[in-house]
Parts: structure tokens; sequence; C-alpha cells
């Protein structure tokens, strides 16, 4: 059985320029099945960076603890669920 593989997702849909906002999302991936979970965090695209996540705002640092806190949540639930049940999804 392969473990799923989780990562950062910034604008999925394609929607964030320089005047609009794009959502962050944690993408969960497994046996062909893909889960997203928000992050509630909102960027323009000028404002994302893959590497460091949130940069160029005053509240960056805030926005990329919440996003590391919201990655943690999921990775538990996902090592939780996979030690009981054998499998995610």
């Amino acid at each position: 059985m392969a473990y799923p593989i989780i990562k950062v997702v910034f604008d999925r849909k394609k929607v964030a320029t320089r005047q609009k906002e794009g959502l962050v999302q944690i993408e969960i991936y497994h046996e062909k099945v893909r889960r997203f979970v928000s992050t509630g965090v909102k960027v323009y695209s000028d404002q994302w960076d893959k590497k460091v996540y949130v940069r160029n705002r005053k509240d960056a640092l805030i926005l990329n603890d919440q996003i590391a806190d919201t990655l943690n949540k999921v990775r538990e639930n996902v090592n939780d669920v996979v030690k009981t049940s054998g499998k995610f999804i």
C-alpha cells in the first residue's frame, strides 16, 4: 500500500491575479483519488512563493503559521487513519 501524498497547492482553480486573491489548499492524493482541505488563507498571485509560501505581506508569518498548522493537522489525521484501518480513502 502506498502512503498518501500530501502537498500545499496555491490557486488550483487559476483565479489569482494581482487584483484577485487565490485560495491556498492542502491536497491529499491516494490511489487515484484527490481530496482538498482549505487552509482559509487567500493571497494575491504576487504574494505567493512555492518555497516560502506567503511573502510580501505584513501578516506573512501568521499566514504561514496557519498553513503549517493545517498541514500538520492533515498529516496527523492521515497518519491516524492509515494506522487504524490500513488505508486512507
